[in-house]
């Protein structure tokens, strides 16, 4: 005769870890990885400087950059928002154009045989050898640094637009076209959601040329902003104020990047790859 044996007892599920403290546990995990990398790599720069005796006027070690960025960081911090508005006033003005032609030579086949080959045959012409025209035409002002920027964002932009915008299942065209939708309707119901994660693709490339712009006209002729201090730095043989010169610069376009996929991520949340990025930018 058997006896009843008492059934062990379930284990009792352990209860489901808060969603935010799991973000904030991977976000924290995702930061450590570049941060520990970065202290490894500043670790050896400063120690193959030291050990191999290199002058500091070829290359500071890190201790002396961030010397010079604590000594100059007032005078590096008026300097970068001169440039950051020429940076955020490029990218602004290559999107608001970039975006419309994008659609412009979707829209109608005859802008696009006029229209493109002018713009790919503008990207042959390095635009460092435009910009002492826009210096003569418009001064070191702001402007010329602006349209810099802009013409070396523009291009991305335009492209990534007309490809998204083209990208459509043409069973999906066909089913719109067979409820008689206009061609605006298409493009307002079909193409450009599904065109958006392209063009957010080409605003997020836009952005590092947008700060490659700036700098670039500020090259050329300026008497403020990073560029105008990496200038003068180099040729008073300030090496570490050189190095210092760049943490802010590419900062600004670091954060001018978040931006942008922070917009993608209000807009276009289902999009994979928005969610792909979101470690990254939280952190």
């Amino acid at each position: 005769m058997y006896q009843d044996e008492k059934a062990p007892p379930l284990p009792m599920d352990e209860p489901e870890e808060d969603a935010p403290a799991r973000g904030v546990r991977r976000r924290g995990v995702d930061f450590l990885y570049p941060v520990v990398f970065l202290l490894v790599l500043i670790a050896a720069w400063e120690a193959a400087v030291v050990w191999l005796r290199v002058q500091p006027i070829v290359l500071p070690p890190p201790s002396a950059v961030v010397r010079s960025l604590l000594d100059d960081w007032s005078y590096l911090l008026w300097h970068a928002w001169i440039t950051g508005a020429e940076v955020v006033l490029g990218f602004m003005a290559s999107a608001l154009l970039g975006v419309p032609a994008g659609i412009l030579v979707v829209w109608s086949k005859t802008i696009e045989r006029t229209l493109m080959p002018i713009f790919v045959t503008s990207q042959t012409v390095p635009k460092i050898a435009i910009a002492p025209l826009f210096v003569i035409w418009f001064g070191i002002g702001l402007f010329p640094k602006v349209l810099v920027s802009l013409l070396i964002a523009f291009f991305p932009i335009v492209i990534s637009t007309s490809v998204g915008l083209k990208a459509i299942d043409q069973d999906m065209l066909d089913l719109i076209r067979s409820m008689n939708a206009s061609k605006w309707q298409v493009f307002q119901k079909v193409r450009i959601p599904n065109s958006l994660p392209f063009i957010f693709s080409g605003l997020k490339i836009a952005t590092a040329f947008a700060t490659v712009g700036a700098v670039v006209g500020e090259f050329v002729g300026a008497d403020k902003g990073l560029g105008y201090v990496l200038i003068v730095s180099n040729s008073m043989l300030e090496t570490p104020r050189l190095f210092a010169t760049l943490i802010p610069l590419s900062l600004i376009g670091v954060l001018l990047y978040a931006a942008v996929v922070k917009l993608e991520k209000m807009l276009i949340p289902w999009d994979v790859a928005v969610r792909g990025e979101e470690r990254m930018v939280s952190m």
